[in-house]
């Protein structure tokens, strides 16, 4: 159909991995579409807004490595989500892993 003409062309720019996240994005399916931004290189905010928006914070720790700095940016969000619902066990969890 027409309408997904201007769709299928802004896909057709992008490389294969970010087409994927793209195409998951689209059909609603997060936990996949976070999986493939985050092999992604140099999207790492777009992936720190994705993860927010969506509460996959504990999907996106499992995926990069304990200690280096995505790890520490993705839990401070973490902290500032868990802050706003006072989840104090967990905070304070997180809190620690992110000072490492």
């Amino acid at each position: 159909p027409k309408e997904y003409m201007l769709f299928l062309n802004e896909l057709q720019s992008y490389d294969e991995v970010y087409r994927k996240f793209k195409i998951d994005e689209h059909l609603g399916r997060e936990k996949y579409a976070i999986q493939h931004l985050m092999c992604c290189e140099g999207r790492f905010e777009e992936v720190c807004e994705f993860v927010t928006k969506h509460s996959l914070h504990s999907t996106a720790l499992q995926h990069y490595l304990f200690g280096t700095d995505q790890y520490k940016t993705v839990g401070t969000c973490l902290l500032f989500c868990l802050k706003g619902r006072v989840k104090w066990r967990r905070l304070v969890f997180c809190l620690d892993s992110v000072r490492s």
